[in-house]
């Protein structure tokens, strides 16, 4: 769906959008008193190549993407804003302020929204506010953040979101009252149910999504530490050794990041590059030292994995430790020869 009146030409009022983007409220407010129906007008999105007429925003859905403009907000939405509107950003594509303000915006813009009025559940082209929200926010980080306001305020799990936070019973209800969709696909990281429950770590959902009949592909079974799933995978496509995920990890980067260290070793001696890098270059190495986990960084430099090597920003592996636990940090140091 595009959104309305859309256009590719520059806005009628320009000074709102510069007053929007320096967050001078006041001067919004300004030119908005001054001409109301500014409120409703569209602009192209700044960062769209190529333009076109559905990559347009709203004032509203135009400083969702900016976290520290709830008052900005509500002032729009005083002013008539529509909570609901379709707005265009590059990373979500077309979706409305409540999945924006979900992935770039903070806890109290949400709230604004909510308030308002705006539909929790209202999709983007890719996703939903939910699974944005799960996808920026700690698991155990503070209460409230964006994931339980918007639980809070009315947003309901799917399959997907349900798998990503690990709530089995709402996952295993909705996978027995329609079983295709064991094999649907997130629209934004192009994951399973398994999948998503397997990357976040869920083990309970998945072994349960298993037990209804999901496939089980080879970065949700080394993720798993599904050890003979993972050889037998391999055995029966090579391929699938060096498979890319939608971040571009291996098999091996899945079993490094969740601690399966005998399933990074059978990949490993099954041929896996231990030197493989995903899109944003991390490592096997790079994952294993941020789970603080000692043998599988131990056994990466057993086969020759350099901890000097810099990666992302000129980080090295030793600068991923993130434990607080101080003898893991120090293990992990000596390790990495740091």
């Amino acid at each position: 769906m595009a959104p309305d009146h859309p256009s590719t030409h520059a806005p009628a009022t320009p000074d709102l959008w510069v007053a929007l983007d320096a967050n001078d409220i006041d001067g919004a407010r300004a030119v908005l008193d001054a001409r109301p129906q500014a409120v409703h007008e569209r602009a192209p999105d700044a960062h769209a190549a190529p333009p076109a007429a559905y990559k347009t925003n709203t004032p509203l859905t135009h400083i969702a993407i900016r976290a520290g403009r709830a008052e900005t907000m509500a002032m729009l939405i005083g002013r008539g804003a529509d909570v609901n509107a379709l707005g265009y950003n590059e990373n979500k594509g077309i979706a409305p302020a409540i999945v924006l303000a979900a992935w770039e915006g903070d806890v109290e813009m949400l709230r604004v929204l909510l308030d308002a009025g705006a539909d929790p559940n209202a999709p983007g082209s890719a996703e939903t506010a939910l699974y944005a929200a799960i996808e920026h926010t700690e698991a155990d980080g503070p209460h409230p953040n964006k994931v339980s306001v918007l639980l809070d305020g009315g947003a309901r799990h799917d399959i997907f979101t349900a798998a990503m936070v690990g709530d089995v019973d709402v996952a295993r209800t909705h996978a027995t009252a329609y079983p295709p969709l064991l094999g649907r696909r997130s629209l934004k990281r192009n994951r399973t149910p398994l999948e998503e429950a397997a990357h976040y770590g869920h083990e309970d959902v998945a072994m349960a999504l298993i037990e209804l009949g999901s496939d089980v592909p080879a970065h949700a079974a080394a993720a798993l530490g599904l050890t003979e799933v993972v050889s037998a995978i391999v055995d029966a496509d090579p391929s699938q050794l060096e498979a890319r995920d939608d971040s571009e990890d291996t098999p091996l980067m899945a079993a490094c990041t969740h601690g399966r260290v005998e399933t990074a070793r059978a990949l490993l001696d099954a041929g896996a590059d231990a030197n493989a890098e995903n899109r944003w270059a991390a490592t096997a190495l790079t994952r294993a030292v941020a789970a603080s986990d000692t043998q599988t960084v131990e056994l990466l430099l057993s086969v020759g994995v350099d901890p000097a090597k810099p990666g992302r920003g000129g980080m090295l592996p030793v600068d991923h430790i993130a434990t607080p636990d101080a003898s893991v940090a120090t293990r992990l140091r000596a390790l990495l020869g740091a």
